[in-house]
């Protein structure tokens, strides 16, 4: 018997993450959330808080290769003055998908990416419900 992943990963619940502040989304649970507001000694009923998707940041998504070459260039210039002439940005389209993709590769070797992004995020209040 074969299972759809696809279908199942649409279907499944998102992974979620909380916060007090709309910044730091540092609770992975909704109890985690309410533990903290009960330790500062506050009702949490009616108390905001924001709920988001956690999504895996990607090497890719760290990956600028335009400000890479830029920056090269821009290193070039100070080295040399005026006659340097922008030798890292003159590349084709073709040309810098090969050094992002080189840098990829060796990023996927070599850099563990701990962190992730929020997305969707929502401000939403604890209600009695929640406290259950």
């Amino acid at each position: 018997m074969t299972t759809d992943t696809t279908k199942q990963r649409e279907i499944a619940e998102p992974d979620y993450c909380y916060s007090t502040d709309e910044e730091l989304f540092n609770h992975e649970s909704m109890g985690d959330l309410i533990d903290e507001i009960n330790c500062n000694d506050e009702d949490p009923v009616g108390r905001t808080y924001w709920r988001g998707e956690k999504k895996e940041l990607t090497h890719s998504e760290c990956i600028d290769v335009d400000s890479f070459l830029e920056q090269c260039d821009e290193r070039g210039y100070e080295e040399i003055g005026e006659v340097y002439d922008n030798c890292f940005t003159d590349v084709s389209d073709e040309e810098k998908k090969e050094l992002h993709d080189l840098i990829l590769e060796w990023a996927k070797k070599r850099v563990n990416i701990r962190f992730w992004k929020v997305i969707n995020v929502q401000e939403l209040k604890i209600t009695e419900e929640d406290l259950e």
